[in-house]
């Protein structure tokens, strides 16, 4: 799935609202401090979360997506209301295929409920339609699209949960994997994962191994092995298996598991895991993505995606001068905010305003009063 406009508002008082944002393949979201990036992309993820299901309650706001699946072009328009009591409720919908406009999709509002211009009985207002009606011909493609959007939360605490040392079931681990959909929708932790990745995928394996080598030179020697076998005490059960991705430094005899990794060697190997094994159609949200990364590894997310043969989005926020220079100004989507209303400048505006200089695109960034002037 890709997404191609997207827009959002909160519709509790004096609280957030995202204008209409065009988006392409590669988007970077720059903006001065609490400007709202971290925020849009948590609406986004958000959004996802309560299309595929995967929270006990819906998040209210008001959300306007257009996006293309399968060939075909959607426009989908939800609004969520808050309630004093009791969780949130889908007020309305609108799911329009722009191919076929004459017959919407879904049209909700109040107690009506059409699917396909039928009128359907009464059903949860606590879910999207795109939940209750994901067994229909019409409504799985868009289904199976938000269970790919997957965000990466870079923080301290954030990394450490995708590459603990876990003790995952054998018949999970020891499975036949045919396809890397297959492998996405498991969702396990780094470790399990790559080790899925060397028993059916080794050629997706080895181009992750061959890219984290050139990242660092330093390193010797890769391999998954058994906890139990570099001495680590954790209990393995003879149902489980607790594999680790190691290295071997040079002029370093022991090997280092991933968890006692420097951290930004943590997260270029989660995302090389990632990138190289996504099935199409993932929408990849990545928050800070400069954090912990040093310089000679910090612009290796562009080169990869620059060569990768698969059909995937990716949205991420920065700081960093390096990382804005390496990305086409034309993907950048400038944020500032006016007290809870966020503008945004992107696409060709950009272009117009950045590209007639031969200043450094981070200079005329940060001098630019739209992003430095602060919030208002």
């Amino acid at each position: 799935m890709r997404i191609l406009s997207y827009e959002y508002r909160d519709l509790r008082p004096a609280r957030w609202k995202f204008p209409k944002v065009d988006l392409g393949t590669l988007n970077l979201i720059v903006g001065d401090s609490g400007a709202g990036k971290t925020r849009f992309l948590n609406t986004l993820f958000n959004l996802g979360r309560n299309v595929a299901g995967k929270r006990n309650h819906l998040l209210a706001g008001n959300w306007k997506i257009r996006l293309e699946q399968n060939g075909n072009i959607y426009r989908w328009e939800v609004r969520i209301d808050p309630k004093q009591t009791g969780n949130p409720v889908v007020r309305k919908e609108l799911l329009v295929n722009e191919f076929d406009q004459e017959t919407p999709i879904v049209k909700r509002d109040g107690t009506k409920f059409l699917f396909n211009g039928a009128s359907l009985p009464k059903l949860s207002r606590e879910n999207t339609s795109i939940e209750l009606l994901q067994d229909e011909d019409l409504i799985r493609p868009l289904y199976d699209g938000f269970g790919k959007v997957l965000r990466r939360d870079f923080s301290k605490d954030g990394l450490s949960k995708y590459i603990l040392y876990e003790v995952t079931p054998r018949d999970l681990l020891e499975q036949v994997v045919q396809e890397l959909e297959q492998l996405f929708r498991m969702n396990l932790g780094l470790n399990s994962k790559l080790h899925i990745l060397k028993k059916n995928f080794p050629e997706v394996y080895q181009r992750v191994c061959s890219h984290y080598l050139e990242l660092f030179p330093f390193v010797e020697e890769i391999a998954i092995r058994d906890v139990q076998n570099i001495k680590l005490q954790i209990n393995v059960d003879s149902l489980g298996i607790s594999p680790v991705f190691a290295i071997k430094e040079k002029q370093v005899d022991n090997w280092i598991p991933v968890p006692e990794l420097a951290s930004g060697m943590q997260k270029a190997l989660l995302i090389l895991a990632d990138i190289y094994s996504f099935p199409d159609g993932v929408i990849y949200l990545i928050d800070e993505y400069e954090n912990s990364m040093g310089v000679s590894v910090i612009d290796f997310l562009s080169d990869c995606l620059d060569e990768l043969d698969k059909d995937i989005q990716v949205i991420l926020t920065s700081h960093h001068p390096y990382v804005i220079n390496q990305i086409p100004i034309e993907n950048w989507i400038v944020f500032h905010r006016d007290g809870s209303e966020v503008t945004a400048r992107y696409g060709e505006n950009n272009v117009k305003h950045y590209g007639r200089s031969k200043q450094q695109q981070f200079i005329q960034l940060i001098n630019d009063p739209f992003y430095n002037r602060g919030l208002e």
